[in-house]
């Protein structure tokens, strides 16, 4: 087969971009099996370095498999792409180090801020930014003038300089034109990565239920050399679970039973984190959710009985809310 074949149609009437895509998948899926394959037993002699270790085995495999879609869509949307990678790497930021405050995720930050400027210049669209952007810069504000009495200054200034980053990319990122498409891929993404979150955390529970820092019961992931803080991994499913809750009361029939079922993974996880800050959010969120809902009366009853369950059942969040 000729080059030339290669970068127009082959001789089996298959185009060039169409040959490449398919030998990447060819390269991804079976890479993706090996490293699933070899989950937790490094020894192996497909093993692969690193990715072998059991807890970051099984999110590596994913990855790779889910590669290919991953190219296709930045070729096409890039925005959207890199927004809900984004998005789905934000749990696991923690173990994505570069240096020494440094992560993947946030490179992929400005990547998304990038593209968000350049979309915007290619559709010559009118900025307009949303009033709640203006009211978050006063915020950001306040912040800053707090670092002044901040009690250890250089852990406020790297807080800072985190909450500030995120909200610089969420300004820039609204002012970009960002169409019906685009944003469903965002929160189709949001939901997956919070079932699948879920689901690593709950698969690995047994294992990484530990006694770190006194901490006895709470779930501290290890990725690699990397052990992610039970209060910062609870938060970040916060979003998933606003995403899933919002698409729920979209959904009907089966669809909803469905999203009902996806939206138990992240809870769980958030539920062994005993995170307290994320525990005391979602029940804000639930307030605000049933304070606008017709529903709301059974919702309250059904909230209130869960409150009850939780001081009645004996668990890590209720034992730490009474420390």
């Amino acid at each position: 087969m000729s080059l030339q074949s290669i970068g127009g149609s082959s001789r089996w009437g298959i185009s060039g971009p169409a040959l490449v895509g398919g030998l990447f998948v060819l390269a991804c899926l079976p890479l993706a099996l090996v490293i699933a394959v070899t989950a937790g037993d490094c020894s192996a002699w497909l093993a692969i370095p690193v990715l072998c270790q059991a807890p970051l085995a099984i999110p590596a495999a994913i990855a790779v498999a889910a590669l290919p879609l991953l190219v296709a869509l930045a070729a096409r949307r890039p925005l959207a792409s890199l927004l809900a990678l984004y998005i789905i790497l934000v749990p696991i930021d923690d173990a994505l180090l570069v240096g020494p405050s440094l992560t993947i995720t946030k490179l992929l930050g400005i990547a998304v801020a990038l593209a968000a400027v350049v979309t915007t210049m290619q559709k010559r669209a009118k900025l307009s930014l949303p009033n709640a952007v203006f009211g978050w810069a006063i915020v950001m504000g306040l912040m800053a003038l707090s670092l002044i009495w901040g009690v250890d200054p250089a852990l406020s200034i790297q807080n800072f300089v985190t909450i500030f980053s995120a909200f610089a990319l969420l300004a820039v990122t609204v002012a970009a034109p960002i169409d019906a498409q685009d944003m469903r891929i965002v929160i189709n993404a949001t939901i997956a990565s919070g079932a699948a979150v879920g689901l690593i955390a709950i698969f690995t529970a047994r294992h990484e239920l530990s006694t770190i820092a006194g901490q006895v019961g709470r779930l501290y992931l290890t990725f690699g050399s990397a052990t992610l803080d039970p209060n910062r991994f609870g938060a970040s499913l916060l979003l998933p679970v606003a995403m899933t809750v919002g698409a729920i009361a979209r959904a009907k029939g089966w669809q909803r039973l469905a999203l009902m079922g996806v939206l138990l993974l992240p809870l769980s996880a958030v539920y062994l984190t005993a995170s307290r800050g994320t525990t005391l959010a979602l029940i804000a969120m639930a307030i605000v959710a049933i304070l606008s809902s017709k529903y709301r009366v059974i919702q309250g009853l059904g909230l209130v009985a869960l409150f009850g369950l939780a001081l009645v059942i004996p668990n890590e969040i209720t034992s730490r809310f009474t420390e």
